[in-house]
């Protein structure tokens, strides 16, 4: 039983879900953040904390941490070995730049019925355990 509850602690600890849909003509796919990348959202929110744009700039750096592709494609990538140009601060800069409020509604909503889902799998593996 011990190396059973390893295994489900394991499991749950490198648990990630991706959800695809289609907006407006667009096939969306997106994943659950890491711990890693959670933490990167809350450095960028920082600049922005307490101003006018303190909620929108949350949502957009969660938007960019969870996009894997839209309509097959990744988003941009860093083109520099620089530690503080990473892969989620180019996607936050993108989305920023490209797309509109109403597109980062969209893809926020379903990230959080994803986040809902993993929690809803999690207590249902408690549960089963006992």
């Amino acid at each position: 039983m011990r190396y059973l509850s390893g295994v489900i602690f394991t499991f749950c600890c490198n648990l990630f879900f991706q959800h695809c849909f289609e907006w407006l003509g667009h096939r969306f796919v997106i994943r659950t953040l890491t711990t890693d990348e959670i933490l990167e959202v809350g450095l960028i929110h920082k600049e922005y904390a307490g101003s006018l744009a303190d909620a929108k700039a949350y949502q957009a750096a969660v938007v960019a941490g969870c996009i894997e592709s839209v309509d097959g494609r990744s988003l941009p990538i860093p083109l520099s070995n620089h530690p503080e140009d990473t892969s989620l601060i180019n996607k936050f800069r993108f989305v920023n730049s490209s797309w509109f409020p109403p597109t980062l509604d969209a893809i926020y909503e379903r990230y959080l019925l994803l986040e809902a889902r993993v929690t809803q799998v999690i207590e249902s593996m408690g549960k089963a355990s006992g």
